[in-house]
């Protein structure tokens, strides 16, 4: 890695895959769509780029030459059911990568490029665990249906000579991460208890395959550094590998935040969903360093940091 093009850097994922790379010796570009990042973010980028990817007009203005590597993490990363522009949603979410492959083509510029799905594009109605062969969602919500179509939509660049590489990962959270995920939604509501108030604990009975976000961020730069003749294949499962109910994980949280979780009874087993990241672990030799039960200690840390 010698020069890392970051979009989507002031995002979640994004700081720690910036994070992630400051360990090795490469300039970090960091791409944002907002020109207002946080200073501790922008000290540790070499250079910051503002640039709206849904734009064809702003793209065509990127100097793109010299770069080796990109981590794509632009685009609507929140999976909701409920999303009332599923259209805008769909052409975000493809945009954001067709464009910027499209500039790196006219620019003549090939570098390894990491093209962020997710694990959820997955049917959950099949065997267990989901390999990258598993059967895709078909009528899935409208974010599902959006990374299934921006993996279809920037498949023809491969066959015009762009490295690229998708990869599909599961459920993961770490400090950082903002409303209208699991975690940090689960810390409000718990962070906000009042005594003898009860908790509807009766959608946590699904068990979900959950890593830690500074081993996805890991995941990606391995995906990087790893010759091309050791990959296998052009997409790759990043998660754990075993599946964990939401309610273990909630549980979890309220003893790092020194809440009771007050409920009448536990919740029933429901859908069981995990994935395998064997050809990950083979191809680059990534592996989970992080246990769960750490991360979210650190969120909650994090989180109470906050308050």
């Amino acid at each position: 890695m010698e020069k890392v093009l970051v979009t989507g850097a002031n995002g979640f994922v994004g700081q720690h895959v910036v994070d992630t790379l400051q360990q090795y010796d490469c300039e970090i570009i960091g791409l944002t769509k907002s020109s207002e990042i946080d200073d501790t973010l922008a000290q540790k980028l070499d250079v910051h780029v503002v640039c709206d990817l849904t734009k064809p007009e702003q793209v065509a203005e990127l100097a793109l030459q010299g770069i080796t590597g990109v981590i794509n993490l632009a685009g609507i990363a929140v999976n909701n059911p409920n999303e009332p522009d599923s259209a805008n949603l769909i052409s975000t979410n493809i945009s954001v990568h067709t464009n910027l492959y499209e500039q790196f083509m006219r620019q003549g510029v090939s570098p390894r490029i990491i093209a962020v799905s997710s694990g959820a594009v997955y049917s959950p109605n099949q065997p267990m665990p989901l390999t990258e062969d598993s059967e895709l969602a078909s009528g899935a919500t409208a974010y599902v249906a959006s990374k299934i179509a921006m993996e279809q939509a920037i498949k023809p660049y491969t066959t015009m000579g762009l490295d690229i590489i998708i990869t599909r990962p599961f459920n993961h959270t770490a400090p950082l991460q903002g409303p209208s995920f699991l975690v940090p939604d689960w810390a409000e509501r718990l962070s906000t208890l009042e005594k003898g108030q009860s908790v509807d604990v009766s959608r946590l009975g699904s068990w979900r395959d959950f890593l830690d976000a500074r081993d996805v961020a890991a995941a990606y730069t391995s995906i990087l550094q790893t010759p091309e003749h050791q990959l296998t294949t052009d997409t790759y499962n990043i998660c754990s590998g075993r599946p964990l109910q939401t309610y273990h994980v909630i549980q979890l949280l309220a003893n790092e935040l020194g809440v009771e979780l007050p409920f009448e009874e536990k919740p029933s087993s429901e859908s069981v969903i995990y994935g395998s990241s064997d050809t990950l672990t083979q191809d680059t030799g990534w592996k989970q360093k992080i246990p769960l039960e750490k991360t979210i200690r650190d969120f909650a840390n994090w989180y109470s940091s906050k308050l």
